[in-house]
């Protein structure tokens, strides 16, 4: 007696090879190819090669370019990444001559290249916020070689990644030197020289970090007492750290709007910027920019 896995007339259809199959069969399964080969060669095919793009991020930026800030020469610090590399495009897309201060001569020169691309004007010098002589220096370079200087724009915006109960000293004194002494080192040295000129500061995000608070606490009250002093500076505080120019772009167009000279009358504004939330990398990205190729 045998089982039904001995048995002669046992086969499953599904596993019947072709050259076991009688002439119906393997005509069936001609069509059956052809059909698969026909559709993948109208629908697919062409579904891959006529598929539109995707649709660009719900945020991404296309830069301004107008003559709105045509003639004006402005300042920008830390000019190597981040909000200021962002500001500095901006405004050279609307026209203005921009100088790009940065403590990075290198990567200043690279920016200054890549504004020249797009026939902006750009001048890099290396100055060091930090100290108010390197800054008068640079200062007066400008005013040699273009007669004047529109405004500056000082990026105050140096974060923390430590919490307040374990802020070193060290620490919190280079948040002091980068963000308010070196605000009112340029505030100082502007208003002695170029009493007419404006200041901008954007300071460090709203982050819920008491050092911070008092940064930003500070840098209020610069603002403020500014304008009892006749003094043109405007305060932004943005929403969250830079990601890039086409992220940056509501803060960059608002430094542009605050650049116009027919708004030469608006100072004293503490102004927070909301800024749209980043885009959330995909795992595949991650891989393919972290991890080696031997390892993929």
């Amino acid at each position: 007696m045998t089982g039904p896995f001995e048995s002669d007339t046992f086969q499953s259809p599904s596993f019947q090879l072709a050259s076991e199959a009688g002439p119906e069969s393997m005509q069936g399964s001609r069509q059956e190819q052809d059909f698969a080969e026909d559709y993948a060669q109208d629908y697919v095919q062409e579904d891959l090669l006529e598929a539109p793009a995707p649709p660009p991020h719900p945020y991404a930026w296309t830069p301004v370019r107008d003559a709105l800030l045509a003639g004006q020469v402005i300042a920008i610090s830390e000019t190597d990444s981040g909000f200021g590399r962002s500001i500095a495009v901006a405004l050279a897309h609307r026209g203005a001559t921009v100088v790009l201060l940065s403590a990075n001569s290198e990567v200043a020169s690279q920016l200054s290249s890549h504004i020249e691309t797009f026939g902006g004007t750009a001048l890099p010098i290396k100055t060091d916020l930090s100290s108010p002589l390197d800054y008068a220096a640079s200062q007066s370079k400008i005013l040699e070689l273009y007669g004047h200087l529109s405004g500056v724009i000082h990026l105050a915006d140096k974060g923390s990644p430590s919490s307040f109960d374990y802020l070193g000293l060290s620490e919190w004194n280079e948040l002091l030197s980068q963000n308010l002494r070196s605000s009112m080192g340029v505030l100082q040295t502007l208003h002695r020289q170029l009493p007419r000129s404006w200041l901008v500061v954007i300071a460090p995000p709203t982050e819920r970090k008491l050092h911070l608070y008092v940064l930003r606490g500070a840098l209020e009250g610069m603002t403020r007492g500014a304008a009892l002093e006749k003094m043109r500076v405007n305060l932004l505080i943005p929403s969250r750290p830079s990601g890039g120019e086409e992220y940056d772009a509501e803060l960059s167009e608002l430094v542009c709007t605050l650049a116009n000279p027919r708004l030469a009358h608006i100072g004293g504004n503490v102004l927070e910027v909301p800024l749209p939330p980043l885009p959330r990398m995909r795992q595949t990205d991650l891989e393919l920019d972290i991890i080696p190729e031997n390892l993929l």
